[in-house]
């Protein structure tokens, strides 16, 4: 499993090599109370509150950076800190992609705190974020025939190439093309040349960028 945040805007990515022991997600529905005389309260479901993901875990430092026990590539606490200081003072638009977890979302940093621990260099931290949800206009639903009429042309035309957009993720790739994001790891080994050409000189071993054009497996 490896964590990694990304700002969809520019690309930048923190990639968090020692994973922390749990991540809470917590999602509850809003209710709002009415105090009706002859009924008494009643309460009313009017929406669901934002999901909210949270854990806290330590950022290596420089001493452990060797470490074959970390996962991803390292990158120092102080540069990590000041990634999350500028986020939520911005409040950049975020990704945060879970390996081997159905957790693909977009998102706030809420809140942050973070401990200088000596010694080999390392921070505690503590991380809350927030799931960013756009303000729309709802499509017209379509009608059952023009929904089946979609569906089918879909599976008529299997999708054998893909051209990498803004904010996609080989895991975000991989659910909408391959209708699983565990099959994130098909497209890696058949695009491995591609992928790895634009990483040699740093960045994630899994990062994409716009424009790419990635091989669907069959």
């Amino acid at each position: 499993m490896e964590i990694y945040l990304t700002q969809l805007d520019n690309g930048t990515t923190v990639s968090l090599s020692m994973l922390p022991e749990q991540i809470q997600m917590q999602a509850e529905t809003r209710f709002a109370s009415y105090d009706i005389m002859s009924m008494g309260e009643v309460r009313l479901p009017v929406g669901e509150k934002l999901k909210s993901f949270s854990w806290q875990g330590v950022l290596p430092g420089e001493g452990r950076k060797k470490q074959s026990y970390l996962a991803g590539r390292w990158q120092s606490p102080k540069e990590i800190q000041e990634i999350f200081s500028l986020w939520r003072v911005t409040g950049a638009k975020l990704r945060l992609l879970i390996t081997e977890t159905p957790i693909n979302e977009d998102v706030y940093l809420a809140s942050y705190q973070m401990t200088y621990m000596g010694g080999y260099g390392d921070y505690q931290y503590q991380i809350q974020l927030i799931a960013r949800k756009e303000l729309g206009i709802k499509a017209k639903r379509p009608t059952a025939n023009a929904a089946y009429n979609s569906i089918s042309r879909a599976n008529q035309q299997q999708q054998a190439s893909y051209t990498v957009k803004t904010g996609d993720s080989l895991w975000s790739i991989a659910q909408k093309v391959l209708g699983q994001g565990s099959r994130y790891g098909e497209i890696y080994q058949l695009n491995q040349g591609t992928i790895d050409s634009r990483n040699k000189k740093g960045g994630n071993k899994y990062q994409i960028y716009p424009g790419q054009i990635l091989k669907m497996p069959g």
